[in-house]
């Protein structure tokens, strides 16, 4: 071998890399995404702009209706994953969890916080269990204030389902201003997943 030859090894490397569990943000999505949809099309909310200004880019209301909670249902993603930020960071710099913050209103329709908590806590105790350094940072940091290692989880459970309502208010915002200024719906994109270090 050349001695400026260089070994690739990213397929390797790729194969290596550890993400953290994200099974909750499937129930986040799949959750929101009904909930917005059955709202809409319930209430035949903006019908009447889809069929002056975007019945030429959808099919069908239904259509436009699906890809409205796609990108809600995407936000709250977003905004489950920007709360573990909050939550990674408390942990790097061993302080309290944030707090819970939630919004004094929610813009229509409005997500239930209880109904979403109910169903990603479950899946974030049973993954995040399983997590030998979640179980470390508990013991080491937060101990004192959880009685338990699942009560410790299910405080991340609430916190992660108040981003995810937040991320989804957020981008509601977004889907309501383009539809007031009668412009496309904004693209969604999804956070890379987060990588264990």
């Amino acid at each position: 071998m050349p001695p400026h030859f260089t070994l690739d090894t990213e397929e390797q490397d790729d194969a290596a890399e550890a993400f953290w569990p994200e099974g909750f943000k499937q129930v986040v999505h799949e959750t929101v995404q009904d909930f917005i949809a059955r709202q809409f099309v319930r209430q035949g909310a903006f019908r009447e702009t889809f069929a002056s200004c975007y019945a030429g880019r959808y099919s069908d209301y239904k259509e436009f209706v699906s890809d409205i909670a796609r990108i809600v249902a995407i936000g709250a993603e977003n905004g489950a994953d920007a709360m573990f930020d909050e939550i990674f960071e408390a942990f790097y710099n061993g302080s309290r969890l944030p707090e819970v913050r939630k919004r004094a209103r929610l813009l229509w329709p409005a997500i239930s916080l209880d109904r979403l908590e109910h169903k990603v806590r479950p899946v974030i105790v049973k993954e995040y269990a399983r997590e030998k350094s979640f179980e470390n940072v508990y013991v080491d940091h937060f101990k004192r204030d959880y009685d338990s290692f699942e009560e410790f989880l299910t405080s991340i459970s609430k916190l992660v389902t108040v981003g995810a309502v937040s991320g989804a208010d957020d981008a509601l915002e977004r889907v309501y201003r383009a539809l007031l200024n009668r412009q496309a719906l904004p693209p969604a994109r999804r956070r890379a997943r987060r990588l264990k270090i």
